[in-house]
């Protein structure tokens, strides 16, 4: 007993310890976008998990767990998805060094002396 106990709190203090990957994406938000969006980026971190709460605590998790066609729906809606966001995000990075490249060409054109 005092055993699983031991295990239990080294666990805990691990998962304390150690951010996670919402954690990560709110400090990058602060780092990028200053405190206010951070706090937003914060918002939408909560809003997410309290929305899979939610689902779990409605059994949505035991229905995909149940259901292989509705996981496999699942899973395909949230790759496409997932490929959606990450085409806008390349298409926007290829567009932000784009201007920049314009920005910085510059064309030296001679000094004439009439």
């Amino acid at each position: 007993m005092a055993g699983d106990l031991v295990a239990f709190l080294l666990a805990s203090a691990v998962i304390v310890v150690f951010p996670g990957p919402d954690t990560l994406v709110v400090v990058r938000a602060l780092l990028a976008g200053g405190p206010r969006h951070a706090a937003r980026t914060a918002a939408g971190v909560l809003t997410g998990l309290v929305t899979w709460v939610g689902a779990a605590a409605l059994g949505l998790s035991a229905l995909l767990a149940a259901s292989h066609a509705a996981s496999l729906v699942l899973r395909v809606v949230g790759g496409s998805y997932l490929v959606v966001i990450g085409t806008r995000s390349l298409l926007a990075a290829r567009r932000d060094a784009t201007a920049r490249h314009l920005a910085d060409a510059t064309v030296d054109v001679p000094a004439t002396s009439p």
